[in-house]
């Protein structure tokens, strides 16, 4: 029945696709190509996605793609590419839900092999800001979490596509032809279609950034270490899990990096001057 398939381990869980039509699986394995399984050990878990044509789910419209997860219908929608948001979006929510790692919600970067992350709630920009570092140098890490080993305490890349809206898209100047439309005026991009690599698999924190959308001319500022350490906390997504060590690991984390406070309007500008400073920090 099925005419593709493919593994895929993302912070430790493993998925499978599974599509009745080859063409389903394409987008997918595209953007999902870091997280690839190629027979690694140590996978905690599995969950399988179906995505079935319409015309074997009882929808006649051309085009119409079924996604299933575990046999539960995710979503039914127009064409090969509408059922990436649900896919996507549930292949992640999992992944992070599964981490047995500290994990906190944040953009991450590297440059020169140190790592630097933008704690933020969701629609605060993190996403945008990322992508403006990836144009000008960074190496991608993450646009979703910032996720802690916990054998190593070192930062775990996690580099699943780019959810950029139109908005992000026009202020970075980007052509998106390549990328992927989704059903309300988002794309998902990849690293390499920004012209960046991927960051190394685990690398330290050397730099947190406490980033502050709104403003005019873009500034740089040193910031006290408890501002960081409370925005890992409130931001993290499974400091409950273990709390005691979640306290103890933001601290560290806060006070072993140089905090920052930025202000800007222009995202690029903003990575621009993140490249100057800290580089050199």
């Amino acid at each position: 029945m099925w005419a593709a398939e493919q593994d895929f381990l993302m912070l430790g869980t493993r998925f499978r696709i599974q599509a009745t039509h080859a063409e389903h699986l394409e987008e997918p394995s595209r953007l999902l190509d870091p997280f690839d399984y190629g027979g690694r050990t140590g996978v905690r878990g599995r969950h399988t996605f179906s995505i079935a044509g319409g015309d074997l789910v009882g929808v006649r419209e051309p085009g119409t793609a079924a996604v299933f997860r575990d046999c539960q219908r995710l979503h039914l929608g127009e064409g090969p590419d509408a059922s990436l948001d649900a896919l996507l979006a549930t292949m992640n929510r999992l992944a992070v839900e599964e981490c047995r790692d500290f994990a906190v919600h944040a953009g991450v970067v590297s440059i020169g092999g140190v790592g630097v992350a933008f704690p933020a709630e969701s629609g605060d920009g993190k996403t945008t800001l990322t992508a403006a570092c990836l144009l000008q140098g960074f190496a991608y890490a993450s646009d979703e979490a910032m996720v802690v080993s916990a054998d190593s305490n070192a930062i775990v890349r996690y580099p699943k596509p780019l959810a950029l809206s139109q908005w992000s898209r026009n202020v970075l100047g980007m052509d998106t032809r390549e990328s992927t439309e989704m059903g309300h005026a988002e794309s998902y991009v990849t690293a390499s279609q920004l012209g960046a690599e991927l960051a190394d698999p685990e690398f330290e924190l050397g730099h947190i950034v406490l980033a502050e959308y709104g403003h005019g001319e873009s500034s740089l500022e040193q910031a006290p270490a408890h501002e960081a350490m409370a925005a890992l906390l409130r931001l993290s997504f499974n400091h409950y899990k273990d709390g005691e060590r979640a306290f103890r690991l933001a601290a560290r984390l806060a006070t072993d990096a140089q905090v920052w406070r930025l202000r800007y309007g222009d995202p690029i500008q903003a990575a621009q001057l993140l490249r100057r400073e800290i580089s050199v920090a």
